[in-house]
């Protein structure tokens, strides 16, 4: 099972064919694991922040951009055959770009529909002991 509750805050700033904006989101859940060789729960806190541009190019198509950071600490009290208890702390690096819209180009139309989303997070800190029952 699954709870988890979530908010973002965002602020757009608009200006002829571009609209710029940044955001603020986070998190809060708890997981609860109930299986056969596993049960426990899982709880963490996330905060993830960035910004992000579009703007109508020339042409008929739209480019679009983003980049953000993110980081969260998750705690964790299992049992799997001993009891396993710990929490980690992590961080990440977002960044995206797309190419969308319509266009004539030698009689013909052209839809593209192309983009890139590029991500990276690391465990930057790590506590957990194992016991046996």
């Amino acid at each position: 099972t699954n709870g988890a509750l979530s908010f973002c805050i965002s602020k757009e700033f608009a200006s002829g064919a571009q609209i710029t904006g940044r955001f603020i989101e986070g998190y809060i859940s708890r997981n609860t694991v109930e299986r056969a060789d596993v049960e426990g729960t899982i709880s963490g806190v996330g905060l993830q922040g960035g910004l992000y541009h579009a703007r109508a190019l020339e042409n008929g198509l739209k480019f679009n951009a983003y980049g953000s950071i993110a980081a969260g600490k998750h705690s964790f009290d299992l049992i799997s055959g001993g009891d396993v208890t710990g929490d980690y702390t992590y961080a990440g690096v977002f960044a995206g770009a797309a190419l969308s819209g319509e266009t004539q180009s030698g009689g013909f139309l052209i839809k593209p529909r192309a983009g890139v989303d590029l991500a990276y997070a690391q465990a930057i800190g790590q506590n957990f002991s194992v016991g046996r029952l």
